[in-house]
């Protein structure tokens, strides 16, 4: 393999390894976005008032009936509970009517049972009374919470439906990264599998810092003295570059001077995926076809054309 030909071939697996980081990058993000979005739940419902179901004059009658059985039930209850507890006070209030008035004891005492008896029951009356309405307010309040609830139902309506839309935009992206990633991947492979490079160097930091070597003049091989692996080896010995890609990313600003290539790999990996996010974010928020936004589009159309460059300039190298 020629000089020229190497720098070719180191230059396409940097630009491969790029575009895969990119694609994770991308690929994590819309998962993150999938994952956050969740299973779409909607407002819930408003629960309705109980009401007593008459389907006929007969159900009627019967809930007339029970409505009074209730009502004297409630007030023979209720006319035991007070005199319990009023039978000492009525008969001091009669002790004082009989000596206030013209009245007997007896009488006083009689006057008293007799207004407590009407009091009763008006009280029962009453009590029917508003059995019997309650079911009608029930109905009055239920009929709001049906017109409530049929205006919940659509706003659910719509919201879902913009979720199912978002959600299968991102899902259709996330498809088309994850297939030009394998295609990628598989690509790089092989150019690997030509055996050009050692396998301990097979990884974006390695390749990025071969690039820099060979395209600055450093080196015109990989291996011998004076080749890309041992200004490589002897770099990291002295601490002059970084060889863990997390750690790359960490203290990038801090490689410019001796990773210059790996510095520019990694800030354009960080601008063309933030483009792309932004980008799909615009799309999915407005129901856009990811066809129809340009920088999405784009993006993924440009990821096929490199992989088939890159395919194409294997095949004819000797």
């Amino acid at each position: 393999m020629t000089t020229s030909e190497l720098k070719k071939y180191i230059s396409n697996i940097y630009q491969m390894e790029i575009a895969l980081y990119t694609q994770r990058k991308i690929y994590n993000n819309i998962q993150n976005k999938i994952d956050k979005l969740g299973q779409y739940q909607g407002e819930a419902l408003l629960p309705l008032k109980e009401v007593r179901e008459i389907k006929n004059i007969g159900q009627k009658i019967l809930y007339f009936i029970g409505d009074i059985l209730m009502g004297i039930l409630g007030g023979i209850l209720g006319a035991l509970y007070g005199a319990l507890y009023s039978i000492i006070p009525c008969i001091i209030i009669g002790i004082v009517l009989a000596v206030c008035t013209p009245l007997t004891l007896k009488q006083s005492l009689m006057g008293i049972a007799v207004l407590g008896f009407m009091l009763i029951v008006i009280w029962l009356i009453l009590s029917i009374f508003f059995m019997a309405t309650d079911d009608k307010e029930k109905k009055k309040e239920n009929e709001k919470l049906q017109k409530l609830n049929q205006e919940i139902t659509q706003r659910n309506a719509e919201k879902e439906g913009f979720y199912n839309r978002k959600m299968a935009l991102l899902n259709q992206e996330l498809n088309i990264v994850a297939q030009a990633h394998t295609k990628m991947s598989n690509t790089l492979n092989l150019y690997y599998q030509r055996g050009i490079i050692f396998p301990k160097y097979r990884n974006f930091v390695a390749v990025s810092s071969f690039h820099e070597y060979l395209s600055s003049g450093r080196c015109s091989r990989l291996d011998g003295h004076e080749g890309a692996y041992n200004i490589f080896e002897s770099e990291i010995r002295q601490n002059m570059i970084i060889c863990k890609l997390d750690e790359v990313v960490r203290k990038l600003d801090t490689i410019q001077d001796n990773q210059y290539m790996m510095y520019s790999a990694i800030r354009q990996s960080n601008q063309k995926s933030d483009s792309v996010l932004k980008a799909l974010d615009n799309a999915t928020d407005h129901l856009q076809a990811i066809e129809s936004n340009t920088t999405v589009s784009a993006y993924n159309s440009n990821i096929i054309a490199q992989n088939t460059e890159f395919l194409t300039w294997l095949e004819i190298l000797k």
